[in-house]
């Protein structure tokens, strides 16, 4: 306490500390009395919930002030809010909003949250952080080996069921790819040919993938389903593994916003292709899709091995034959991931794709060595074990409005 009394008195007059909340401007008040030269570093709270579009990243050391103008934010379950963040260790963050509403003859402040982290543990906020401790007590997990996030969602993958309310006369029931089958029909996510057929081994359209993808995330199939001037209902070429691979596990980045990854969980995936989106320049923290952080925890739940995960494509045996497949289709890819940059951009989001399906266990490649064939038409029955392995076994699952 006295030394930052000291840096008090250096600073110049200052509204006082509030008790009890430790933010370094106190608790509330005027804007134009607000002292944002106490800190070392300045920025808003939505540069940091998007720092894999902007490349924010925490410093080491030292104060941070996080400003929010919106009058509604808070750090719990409404939105707009700061759940989700983590605040890297070794640092004193404020987080304050100020506003203008009718009335008011000029804008004014409140502390939102004030967080500790000096003592080397960082703060995850959301249920189990304060908006007003000056320590980090509430970071989740006493070891690190123990620091987990929450899950929104979780996916149960490759479980058999004794009994089945559907049959098909070409799916025996000793067929390698039966319960992936059977399990995806029961759960409305796919479908037979209407004549007792379900065609397993028949090949896939790029349509039918669109059809799949729209159940997955709890849509109607309506409409044209125009994907930036691709219509993606009313193609009919064969959908071969890499055009379904990245479409499904490429659109998972679009799905429950992002999320903000342990230290722990982050030493998991630093090396793993796809799967984080932003690792902080210290290789400590990282970010993930929510969708993606989701399924990533259901796989280590289902016996994934973090081991094996992939950094890129270039680790896999036919990483030229996947180069060139998305050579020829970049243009293709970039509609249907919905991505208007450079032709850079796209090839990367094809790339990662594959890796993050290869790391989220959705594919295992067809072969013991794990080659891709992204030339090789993809199956129904090859599909459903596909999003068996990733646990999306009924229609709406990927859907993140509930």
């Amino acid at each position: 306490m006295g030394a930052l009394l000291a840096v008090i008195l250096l600073v110049g007059a200052v509204p006082a500390l509030a008790a009890g909340t430790g933010g370094l401007n106190g608790e509330s008040g005027k804007w134009a009395d607000f002292d944002e030269s106490m800190y070392d570093t300045v920025t808003f709270i939505s540069t940091v919930k998007n720092a894999h579009v902007n490349g924010f990243e925490w410093p080491a050391s030292g104060t941070v002030l996080l400003k929010v103008s919106s009058s509604t934010y808070t750090l719990t379950g409404s939105e707009p809010n700061c759940i989700g963040i983590t605040i890297p260790a070794g640092l004193v963050v404020d987080i304050y909003k100020y506003y203008q509403s009718a009335g008011m003859t000029e804008p004014v402040y409140t502390l939102l949250g004030h967080f500790d982290t000096t003592d080397g543990n960082p703060v995850t906020i959301g249920s189990g952080s304060s908006n007003s401790s000056s320590s980090s007590s509430s970071s989740s997990g006493s070891s690190i080996s123990e620091d987990w996030g929450e899950v929104n969602k979780s996916f149960v993958s490759g479980v058999k069921s004794d009994f089945y309310d559907n049959s098909y006369t070409d799916v025996p029931s000793d067929m390698w790819c039966y319960d992936a089958i059977m399990t995806l029909t029961e759960g409305g996510l796919l479908n037979g040919y209407g004549n007792g057929k379900f065609g397993p081994n028949d090949s896939l359209t790029r349509a039918q993938v669109a059809f799949i993808y729209t159940r997955l995330i709890g849509n109607e199939v309506e409409g044209s389903g125009d994907m930036l001037g691709y219509k993606s209902y009313q193609d009919n070429a064969t959908a071969d593994r890499a055009f379904a691979t990245m479409w499904l596990a490429g659109n998972l980045t679009r799905k429950g916003g992002g999320h903000s990854l342990t230290e722990y969980e982050t030493s998991l995936v630093r090396n793993a292709g796809g799967l984080a989106y932003s690792i902080s320049s210290s290789g400590r923290f990282g970010s993930m899709w929510q969708a993606v952080y989701d399924n990533w925890r259901a796989s280590l739940d289902g016996g994934k091995d973090p081991s094996t995960y992939i950094s890129s494509v270039d680790d896999l045996p036919d990483a030229a034959a996947i180069h060139q497949w998305i050579e020829e289709h970049w243009q293709l890819m970039g509609k249907v991931l919905l991505i208007q940059e450079s032709k850079d951009v796209i090839v990367k989001a094809c790339e990662d794709a594959i890796c993050r399906a290869y790391n989220l266990g959705m594919i295992t490649g067809t072969d013991t060595s794990g080659t891709f064939s992204p030339y090789n038409p993809l199956t129904r029955g090859q599909l459903a074990a596909i999003l068996w392995r990733a646990g999306w076994l009924e229609t709406g699952c990927l859907s993140y409005n509930d």
